[in-house]
């Protein structure tokens, strides 16, 4: 199996030492000169499916999730790559990189419920793709409650994080309040089996939005699966607008 991701960061054994990098070890690396270009056709994401319901109140639900899985990215004939990417978690063959499109009708709110499925068949946490520098200011979930959404310290330098992954799915070009926005510092853990121990399952405005979301729309937030709301406006638009989820915060 090969992933098409890879990276490199910087050391800095000595304070007047000059950076070195790290070249790829060339495992699971593939020439760009062999790849062929301008061959596939771009894909045209289909409908994101709807939950159900949603006929009392009159709003479109979904239930969406992101997981990991294999999809033919590159030229075929060329490995699978590993990808993120989300759907709909009652309907498998949804879940596509990059998303299915949720179109919205004007008039009609939309509401999606969001779920951090990043785990495998048995139910543990997936590492990220990539390499995660834990010394910058990010969601730091081993800080615990206390230090998350931090800067932390060390004694020594360490190697990437390779914890379970936060992530907070940001909406941009909705008329929506901050609570639906996916703030930076709203993220939350996916419901692993092997959450270490210590760890912040939240970011530190996961709570605050959630109260706000629960007093506005009377929707309770489930664990690790907060929801945004959306207003369509009706007026001189378009009769309807689409939503394509490429990408989550964290």
């Amino acid at each position: 199996m090969q992933a098409a991701v890879g990276g490199m960061f910087a050391l800095l054994p000595a304070a007047s030492a000059a950076p070195r990098l790290l070249e790829p070890s060339g495992k699971g690396v593939l020439d760009p000169g062999k790849v062929d270009k301008y061959v596939t056709p771009l894909v045209v994401p289909p409908v994101m499916p709807r939950a159900g319901g949603g006929v009392a109140d009159h709003i479109d639900h979904y239930v969406i999730g992101v997981r990991q899985f294999q999809q033919q990215v590159l030229p075929s004939g060329l490995p699978a790559t590993t990808v993120w990417g989300y759907g709909s978690i009652s309907h498998p063959r949804s879940f596509h990189y990059p998303a299915f499109t949720v179109e919205a009708r004007a008039g009609t709110p939309v509401r999606v419920r969001w779920k951090n499925q990043l785990l495998d068949r048995k139910g543990r946490y997936l590492p990220h793709l990539l390499p995660v520098d834990p010394t910058l200011h990010w969601a730091n979930p081993p800080g615990g409650t206390s230090a998350r959404d931090s800067r932390p310290g060390f004694r020594s330098t360490p190697g990437p994080y390779a914890g379970p992954v936060p992530i907070v799915t940001h909406l941009h070009g909705g008329r929506n309040s901050e609570e639906s926005d996916g703030y930076t510092e709203a993220w939350y853990l996916p419901g692993a089996l092997d959450l270490p121990a210590g760890y912040a399952e939240v970011g530190s405005f996961y709570e605050e939005f959630k109260e706000k979301f629960e007093d506005r729309f009377g929707d309770a937030w489930g664990r690790g699966m907060p929801c945004s709301s959306t207003p369509t406006r009706r007026g001189p638009r378009p009769s309807g607008s689409t939503i394509t989820p490429w990408a989550s915060r964290g």
